[in-house]
């Protein structure tokens, strides 16, 4: 069962606002994207946290909490953010989602869209970054999109083909190079405190 999320980068170009964002991309096998979307179908009642790691031995890959949804709002809002932790005496990212019911239904929906429609194809993918999908939040700094590709039967480099480094290896966009000094927006990626402020969905 293999199950990884990937920090890249992206520009976000739209009329009020441009610049380089966090484009984390979903790879894995159908056993992995099962439980993806169990566990975000498991959100909808859950009253806690749910950490999912990584379930292969990449290093470069980011661990994933899963955020309890706010018991008064109905609407599908995702909001999905990323902070740094200190894991193994190492810096690892972490990516954090939190979304009402109907939003983790709405995630739920889409990995088991990628998995009817996506299999074998990593060139497929559906983004979760405010254009394609209503109700999801990028405006607040460390807000990050997420790339769903498709499902591969078998998770290796071959199968991959073209994108075999971007999953397989360690690239310069694992950490970014300005954790703990993002002066320009004063983002501290290792202060729990900020989780509750960046994933307001009010």
């Amino acid at each position: 069962m293999h199950l990884q999320f990937i920090r890249l980068t992206t520009e976000w170009d739209q009329p009020e606002i441009y610049r380089l964002m966090t484009d984390v991309w979903v790879v894995g096998d159908m056993e992995g994207y099962g439980r993806f979307r169990d566990a975000l179908i498991n959100m909808v009642e859950a009253k806690a946290a749910k950490t999912l790691n990584e379930l292969y031995g990449l290093d470069h890959g980011m661990y994933v909490l899963l955020m309890p949804p706010p018991a008064d709002l109905s609407e599908p809002k995702i909001r999905v953010i990323e902070r740094a932790r200190f894991v193994d005496e190492e810096d690892k990212m972490q990516m954090v989602v939190r979304a009402s019911r109907a939003g983790y239904r709405q995630l739920a929906d889409l990995v088991q869209r990628a998995m009817d429609e996506g299999k074998d194809d990593i060139n497929w993918h559906e983004r979760v970054n405010g254009v394609s999908m209503p109700g999801v939040y990028v405006d607040r700094p460390g807000a990050v999109a997420i790339n769903l590709r498709g499902p591969l039967s078998v998770f290796s480099r071959e199968r991959a083909e073209g994108y075999d480094a971007i999953v397989f290896d360690r690239h310069p966009h694992s950490m970014p190079n300005y954790v703990g000094r993002y002066e320009g927006e004063a983002i501290d990626y290792f202060n729990p405190q900020r989780v509750d402020e960046l994933l307001g969905l009010n």
